[in-house]
């Protein structure tokens, strides 16, 4: 694939809104998807609610608890491609329904089935988070062609040490640079 010619990577123009590329930072919440991330009437009508409001764009999230963080954003062991983009189906319900740009988020990993979202106009935008803490430069490699999937195996240590006020950093690359040297 020509990485030149990139959807990702490429200045778009959506609903009045000019963007240098197809990728944003997440950060939301929500919770009202269903604990298996499935969207419900609820979750329609907040993001339908916040499109007529005159929010710019909508990040699709299921916000955050549950048992064991397997039904919510702290799902682990994203390590497959079938594991991500768990919000995929609940993004393009919603998609269809506002007319405001969609960002999807989840697990996303692979330049590929990112790239697929957006050319099947699943989603405006990617939202990424903890690939960012793991690789902060991921995105400009991917630019330059390297599209290697993302190293962040969502083992929520990040998170960890935000609880215990030891700061956002991924713990995985502190214990691969450690043993490397």
């Amino acid at each position: 694939m020509d990485i030149t010619k990139s959807i990702l990577f490429e200045p778009a123009k959506i609903k009045n809104n000019h963007l240098r590329d197809r990728f944003v930072r997440s950060a939301t919440y929500d919770g009202c998807a269903d604990k298996n991330g499935h969207v419900t009437e609820k979750q329609m009508d907040l993001y339908t609610a916040l499109a007529e409001s005159g929010f710019d764009a909508l990040e699709i999230s299921q916000g955050l608890g549950g048992l064991n963080g397997e039904g919510t954003e702290f799902r682990t062991k994203i390590n497959v491609l079938a594991r991500e983009a768990y919000f995929r189906n609940g993004c393009r319900q919603i998609k269809n329904q506002v007319d405001v740009p969609v960002m999807m988020v989840g697990r996303l990993r692979t330049c590929e089935l990112m790239e697929e979202i957006i050319q099947k106009k699943e989603a405006d935008l990617i939202s990424l988070s903890r690939p960012l803490i793991r690789e902060p430069g991921i995105i400009n490699e991917w630019k330059r062609g390297d599209r290697h999937r993302a190293k962040c195996i969502s083992c929520n240590h990040c998170f960890e040490g935000l609880m215990k006020r030891k700061g956002l950093r991924c713990f995985q690359e502190e214990r691969r640079q450690r043993y490397s040297q």
